[in-house]
């Protein structure tokens, strides 16, 4: 002891050495800012094969919605309507009895299941875990909403928000759900299409070889349904009109001769409500072995 008191030179190299080292081995030890906790949420899903998410929203999700709303001690109510499936997410208040709750709501849920449309499975209750805290797939979501359009809010989501998530570290996937997506459709005259002597397949290259190649829309003759790329060159239904044809003969034709270009929404493959307004999730990955601070 009284060798080492004699080398203070020695003893703070020592000192030095070790907190280089132990600030070292902190910054490799992955911190998460909050541990998965048993939240006071319940979560009802519902299937309904074949049914498109606004039949969804309207005949399942509504109806649960709105017999969760009128449980005491409910906090905030979300929902999701997808193609075939509901699921409606209940936020309780910190101090009330979930378990009460639970079978009160699962009281509400029998009554409501004679008025579910035929076909739909019986909404199964369970406890919710919240996106936020699970591991790597929607570790965390925000919910936007406000006195905008869906599209509006998507188009500002997708412009100024996933771009500026995406370039954080350690984030690996940002999805949009719940806003309305804009669909151009063709809809084609098959009996002027064969006069002219015109095929899908050369409509198909016509208009791909016209624009960048980013997936738009649906090109329809009656029951036939194939996808079309409309990327950024065509912007519009007055763009695409003038798009001009070869037959299998050489001679050219507008497509505004033989087809009606309809500008629109898309049937959203996903509805979002936040207490019953309609709203767009961001939902966010962290990549594998990432810091969730």
């Amino acid at each position: 002891m009284h060798s080492i008191l004699n080398r203070p030179v020695s003893v703070l190299v020592l000192h030095l050495t070790v907190l280089a080292l132990a600030v070292f081995a902190l910054s490799r030890v992955p911190v998460e800012l909050a541990p998965e906790m048993d939240f006071p949420r319940l979560s009802i899903a519902t299937m309904w094969q074949g049914a498109s998410s606004e039949m969804v929203a309207r005949s399942i999700t509504l109806p649960v919605e709105e017999a969760a709303s009128s449980l005491e001690g409910v906090k905030r109510i979300s929902s999701r309507s997808s193609e075939g499936q509901s699921i409606v997410n209940v936020e309780l208040q910190k101090d009330v009895n979930v378990d009460f709750v639970r079978l009160e709501l699962m009281e509400k849920l029998s009554a409501l299941a004679d008025r579910l449309p035929p076909g739909a499975s019986f909404p199964v209750l369970e406890k919710y875990v919240p996106e936020d805290f699970r591991e790597l797939q929607g570790f965390l979501s925000y919910n936007l909403y406000g006195n905008m359009s869906l599209s509006e809010i998507q188009a500002y989501a997708e412009e100024h928000i996933k771009p500026a998530l995406i370039a954080i570290n350690g984030v690996g996937a940002v999805r949009i759900l719940g806003g309305a997506e804009r669909q151009i459709y063709i809809l084609l005259d098959r009996h002027k299409m064969e006069s002219m002597g015109i095929s899908i397949g050369e409509i198909l290259s016509a208009i791909n070889g016209a624009q960048q190649n980013a997936p738009a829309g649906t090109i329809q003759v009656s029951d036939i349904r194939q996808y079309v790329f409309v990327g950024n060159v065509l912007n519009n239904a007055n763009e695409l009109n003038e798009i001009f044809i070869r037959n299998q003969s050489g001679a050219f034709f507008k497509l505004k001769e033989f087809a009606r270009v309809v500008d629109s929404i898309a049937a959203p493959r996903s509805i979002v409500r936040i207490n019953g307004t309609p709203s767009v999730t961001l939902e966010i990955d962290k990549q594998p072995g990432s810091n969730m601070l």
